[in-house]
């Protein structure tokens, strides 16, 4: 029996993957781009539309075409439909830049919701909503009265904001104090050094000294994958021309060896040390922007999420770290933050943060490390 064994096999799924993602890649930037020109083209021409004059008398840069969707605009929402251009520009940017609005069935309801609202305070205060602007508020007066419309109506406008946008109120407010803090604590040290300025030199000198000595950051341990033990070494293969099935039975059989898995890419390396080291004290400064003062021990990174195990410095309990995910997601611009902790025997929280892009395990590197090796004895 004649047997070929090699180990140049393509990964089709993993190609397959790619090109997908590439492919939505390029089809979300192209969406982007139309909605950017659409935005633009609309708030053009709702911007040079005159209201007291008719369509067919109007001669504009945006042509007939832009004229009557202004007109159209205007006849349906009022000067609220200047809001249809804004979120079709932020729709747009949103293929380039982190998403400023959400997608899917609930931003598009909010949508709604905000367009109704403006129009109808419009139509409520200065009959400027168009029909819909006008019908809604005049439905409200005959409901809950003149004041109950008002209440309605600026009560819509944050609940479509935020069906928009899906950001949290509350993480805003906690973000925003932590800002307003770190330029307190800023201000008050830029006071003090002020003050010392004024000092004699020596003990300027003395507690500028006792300062950066503070100030020094201690990068992180990285935690980097076990290399290939020795024994698990890449062999060479070879045509063989015959399989002697043996009498041994299963106790005689020997695992192919790992030269038969393909190995990792070279497009699949991960992180540097230093962009690792950087995200830690980029990490470590957003939480003291929130009052948490401590250090990043350790990082160890994964496929999927990397992981910061983080010190807290005495004094700092472990639930204000607990309860910042929500917070430092928003800080780190990421779409999530797992904090588990405290961790038995170190004294220390797991902050998980997820990578921008998923790296592929290949099996192979699961057989060559000496996790495994030690594992089977």
């Amino acid at each position: 029996m004649a047997t070929l064994v090699s180990s140049e096999d393509k990964p089709e799924s993993r190609s397959r993957q790619r090109r997908k993602k590439g492919g939505d890649r390029w089809l979300a930037e192209v969406k982007g781009i139309l909605c950017l020109v659409a935005a633009g083209f609309l708030l053009l021409a709702l911007a040079l539309f005159r209201p007291d004059v008719p369509p067919a008398e109007q001669a504009s840069p945006v042509g007939p075409v832009g004229v009557w969707l202004a007109w159209v605009s205007f006849q349906s929402f009022g000067y609220a439909s200047f809001f249809f251009p804004l979120l079709l520009g932020a729709w747009g940017t949103s293929a380039f830049v982190r998403p400023l609005v959400a997608r899917g069935f609930i931003p598009v309801a909010g949508l709604g919701i905000l367009l109704a609202a403006a129009a109808g305070l419009l139509g409520h205060g200065a009959a400027k909503g168009g029909i819909v602007g006008e019908a809604l508020a005049t439905g409200l007066r005959g409901g809950v009265g003149n004041f109950g419309a008002w209440l309605v109506l600026l009560a819509a406008v944050p609940v479509g904001v935020l069906c928009v946008t899906r950001v949290s109120y509350a993480v805003l407010a906690r973000v925003l104090k932590a800002r307003l803090a770190q330029l307190r604590r800023d201000d008050s040290a830029r006071a003090d050094g002020s003050r010392l300025g004024s000092r004699s030199s020596a003990q300027a000198t003395a507690l500028a000294g006792e300062s950066s000595a503070l100030d020094v950051f201690t990068p992180p341990v990285v935690v980097e994958p076990s290399r290939p033990r020795g024994r698990l070494a890449e062999q060479g293969l070879a045509w063989q021309e015959t399989f002697d099935f043996g009498k041994g039975g299963a106790k005689s059989f020997q695992l192919p060896p790992v030269g038969l898995l393909k190995a990792p890419p070279a497009s699949e390396l991960k992180r540097t040390r230093e962009e690792l080291q950087e995200n830690a004290e980029t990490l470590r400064k957003r939480l003291q922007e929130f009052e948490v003062d401590g250090r990043i021990v350790q990082v160890s990174p994964g496929p999927i999420i990397t992981s910061y195990e983080f010190e807290p410095a005495p004094g700092v309990k472990v639930s204000q770290v607990v309860n910042l995910g929500d917070d430092l997601a928003l800080a780190l611009k990421s779409a999530s933050v797992r904090i588990v902790g405290p961790i038995p025997g170190r004294g220390t929280v797991a902050i998980e943060v997820p990578d921008d892009e998923a790296s592929m395990v290949y099996l192979r590197e699961i057989f060559v490390s000496a996790e495994f090796a030690e594992s089977q004895g």
